[in-house]
């Protein structure tokens, strides 16, 4: 999915995406959806900048610092309970905790 995410930026000479999309539980949308995530995040990753719900303004952030060449990716403020060693958080990158929906990640969050 990468690779043809990289083809689609190429030939629209996009210098950052903000995207948005769902589907239906089950449908064929949101099993394309959910390879298009891990391709954003390969994008993001190789430092293209790419931002989740449409976020125009953080996608220009992330072209900014791209730009100044210090780079990083952006998430929402989340609370964090240093006590114990939880947060939430809702994220555009990739991440391993768990969603702020399903309840707070643990460990090294």
């Amino acid at each position: 999915m990468a690779v043809a995410l990289d083809k689609f930026i190429d030939q629209h000479e996009l210098d950052g995406l903000a995207y948005y999309y769902e589907g239906q539980p089950d449908s064929p949308v949101r099993k394309l959806a959910t390879n298009l995530i891990v391709g954003n995040s390969l994008l993001t990753a190789a430092g293209f900048p790419m931002c989740g719900e449409s976020d125009l303004k953080t996608c220009v952030a992330m072209l900014i610092m791209d730009r100044l060449e210090i780079g990083g990716s952006f998430a929402e403020f989340h609370p964090v309970d240093f006590a114990e060693g939880s947060s939430w958080s809702a994220t555009t990158a990739p991440t391993t905790s768990t969603s702020p929906r399903a309840g707070p990640c643990c460990g090294a969050c």
